[in-house]
């Protein structure tokens, strides 16, 4: 079979015919492709930071860090958001949540990062994907510490939502899986 690649990109761009016999024959040698631009070093350097981006490690050679999402297993269940080292998995920070599609209510179970990693963003980054989708929904959270009076407020700006810190539930929240389901991993969000 043959693959012709007509001038335009797109899901239409690609269209397959039968080979004929002298197909081979009268077909005309392959344009050249063009050549990298740059010295090798560059080409390479452009090649590596891809390598790495794909094998999530950075350019200075620290591992980025490993974003694991555990999905409700009921309705208006548990869901967990747990950022780790990828050496050994260890959580330095992790989010559990319960949002109802049915009362659009969303709950703030619990939010932690551990002391070295504070102020470096990872709270608001996974509170934003909690939320992600849930934006109209009425915001609660369970009992603040001094931390989560400080956070919170931030995380409100951030976010474009106010977090009541009266914790509301419905009763799908309460009648819901307390233990989410099995994690996989997911991109780290910007």
């Amino acid at each position: 079979m043959l693959v012709d690649l007509a001038t335009k990109p797109g899901p239409s761009s690609l269209t397959c015919r039968r080979a004929k016999p002298t197909d081979h024959a009268t077909a005309s040698a392959p344009p050249s492709r063009p050549r990298a631009q740059g010295t090798l070093q560059e080409v390479t350097t452009v090649w590596s930071r891809i390598a790495a981006a794909l094998s999530s490690r950075r350019t200075d050679g620290t591992h980025e860090d490993l974003w694991l999402y555990a999905p409700p297993v009921t309705p208006a269940g548990a869901q967990q958001l747990k950022v780790c080292r990828p050496e050994d998995r260890h959580d330095f920070a992790r989010l559990e949540w319960r949002a109802c599609a049915q009362c659009r209510l969303g709950l703030i179970s619990q939010i932690r990062v551990n002391a070295a990693h504070q102020g470096q963003g990872y709270g608001i980054r996974m509170l934003l994907r909690a939320v992600r989708g849930y934006e109209e929904y009425a915001w609660s959270t369970s009992r603040q510490s001094a931390e989560g009076r400080q956070f919170f407020p931030r995380a409100s700006a951030a976010a474009g939502i106010e977090f009541s810190r009266h914790a509301y539930q419905c009763d799908h929240m309460r009648t819901g899986s307390t233990i989410p389901g099995k994690a996989r991993s997911i991109p780290a969000p910007r």
